[in-house]
C-alpha cells in the first residue's frame, strides 16, 4: 500500500461563509483524499475567532481573517492579506504539497519551499475579470507572473483558461477538469412542466453573475412562458435582493423565490428545475453547470468563457451571445429568453435527463479525482529526491 500524502488546500475563504465553486471543490477534494488514505487540510479564514473543524475525515482550519470590509475601498481584497496566514500555517506544519488557488499564496508558499520542502501547486481556477471591473491594488501582473514561474506545477480546469494563461505567460498550464459528484447530484423526482422553474444558483452579489440582467430577462420570459417561476439559490445580500426585485414587474414579483444557499438543498433544487441559468461572463469552469446536468436538468448560459465547453451540444441546453456588456452584465435579453424557451422544451423529450447525466458523468470524481492524486504523487516524488 502506498504511503498517504499530506496535502494543504489553501484559499482565503471557505464553505459555509462563502458558497462558490472553489470552496465546494476544496471540501470535496479533501473528502476524496481522506477516503484515499491521505491527510488533507484546508487552510482558510473567516471573521471572528479561529475554528478548527474535523468533518468527513479531513481538517478545515479557519484562521481569523485579517481582511476588513473597509479595505476594499483601497482596492485591497482578501487574497491580498491572506498570504500572511499562509506563511504562518505552512511554516508550522509539514506538507508534501500546498495546493494554492491564488497566485499570492502560491508565491508565499514558494518562499518557504527551501525550509519546508513543500511543493507548490498553483491552481488557476478563474479567468481574470476585465480591467476596471473592480478596484484592486496591483503589481501590473509582475507578482502573478513570478508566482507562475516559481510554482512547481500550474494547472487549470478548461481550455479557455489554458489559452488565456498561455497567451499571457508563454507557458500552457496543465488542463485538469474540475470533478462533480454524480452520486450526490442525481435526478430526484419529476419536474412540473406546467410551472417550470428557472433556477439561478450563482452568487448574485457579484455583478458579473448577471443578476440584474436576469431580472429583466424574466420579465420578458413571462410573455413566452406565463407559468414560469424564477428561483434563486446563492449569496444575495438584503440590499442586492431589493435592487433585483425592483427590476421585476410588480405582477411577476410573487414568482421570484429566494432560497437560503444551503448545500443540502442543491440536489432537490437542481432536480426540480426545468432549466439552470447562468447569465454571467468570464466564467472559467462553472461547477453549477455540471451539478445541474448530473441532476438531469438542461442548462442555459452565455457563449462566453468556459460555459460553451460544458454545454457543447443542443441536447443538454443552450448558450446565447451575451451582447455588449453593461457594467459586466449581458444585454441580449431576447437571446437569453429564446435560449430558455428552447432548453425548457428539452424536458419534453424522454432522453434529455439521461443525456444531461451522461454529459456530467465524464467529470465524476471517480474519473478525475485520481488525476489530481497523480499530480500530487509526482510532486511528492520531487520532494523526496
Amino acid at each position: 500500500m502506498t504511503t498517504g500524502m499530506r496535502i494543504a488546500l489553501v484559499h482565503p475563504t471557505n464553505w459555509p461563509q462563502v458558497r462558490r465553486g472553489t470552496e465546494r471543490f476544496m471540501n470535496e477534494m479533501a473528502g476524496f483524499l481522506a477516503k484515499r488514505g491521505h491527510h488533507a487540510k484546508i487552510i482558510c479564514s473567516k471573521p471572528g475567532r479561529r475554528e478548527i473543524h474535523n468533518d468527513g475525515g479531513f481538517i478545515a482550519d479557519y484562521h481569523r481573517s485579517l481582511w476588513q470590509p473597509w479595505m476594499s475601498r483601497a482596492g485591497i481584497h482578501p487574497f491580498h492579506v491572506f498570504p500572511l496566514t499562509t506563511l504562518t500555517a505552512l511554516a508550522s506544519e509539514r506538507f508534501d504539497v500546498a495546493h494554492c488557488f491564488n497566485f499570492t499564496d502560491a508565491y508565499t508558499a514558494s518562499l518557504l519551499r527551501g525550509l519546508t520542502g513543500t511543493r507548490v501547486l498553483l491552481h488557476l481556477a478563474a479567468i481574470p475579470a476585465a480591467a476596471g471591473y473592480r478596484k484592486s491594488v496591483s503589481s501590473g501582473g509582475a507578482l502573478f507572473r513570478r508566482a507562475v514561474q516559481v510554482s512547481d506545477t500550474v494547472i487549470t480546469n478548461g481550455e479557455v483558461q489554458a489559452d488565456y494563461f498561455e497567451k499571457r505567460f508563454g507557458t500552457r498550464p496543465t488542463v485538469v477538469k474540475a470533478p462533480v459528484d454524480i452520486e450526490r447530484f442525481r435526478p430526484l423526482g419529476s419536474k412540473n412542466l406546467a410551472r417550470p422553474i428557472i433556477l439561478s444558483a450563482s452568487a448574485l452579489n457579484e455583478r458579473r453573475k448577471g443578476g440584474r440582467f436576469l431580472m429583466r430577462a424574466f420579465n420578458a420570459l413571462k410573455e413566452e412562458m406565463p407559468g414560469a417561476e424564477l428561483h434563486i439559490c446563492g449569496e444575495v445580500s438584503d440590499g442586492v435582493k431589493q435592487e433585483l426585485l425592483a427590476l421585476v414587474l410588480p405582477r411577476c414579483r410573487g414568482e421570484v423565490v429566494f432560497h437560503a444557499p444551503e448545500a443540502a438543498a442543491l440536489e432537490q433544487l437542481y432536480s426540480a428545475a426545468s432549466v439552470l441559468v447562468l447569465p454571467s461572463v468570464w466564467e472559467a469552469f462553472p461547477l453549477v453547470v455540471l451539478e445541474a446536468l448530473a441532476c438531469g436538468t438542461p442548462v442555459v448560459g452565455t457563449h462566453d468563457g468556459g460555459i460553451p465547453e460544458l454545454v457543447s451540444t443542443g441536447g443538454i441546453g443552450r448558450t446565447f451571445d451575451p451582447g455588449p456588456l453593461d457594467r459586466a452584465e449581458p444585454t441580449n435579453v431576447e437571446g437569453m429568453v429564446s435560449a430558455i424557451v428552447e432548453a425548457a422544451a428539452l424536458n419534453n423529450l424522454p432522453e434529455t435527463s439521461q443525456l444531461c447525466r451522461q454529459a456530467a458523468s465524464r467529470f465524476d470524481w471517480s474519473v478525475l479525482g485520481p488525476l489530481y492524486e497523480a499530480i500530487y504523487r509526482d510532486l511528492g516524488d520531487i520532494q523526496r529526491q
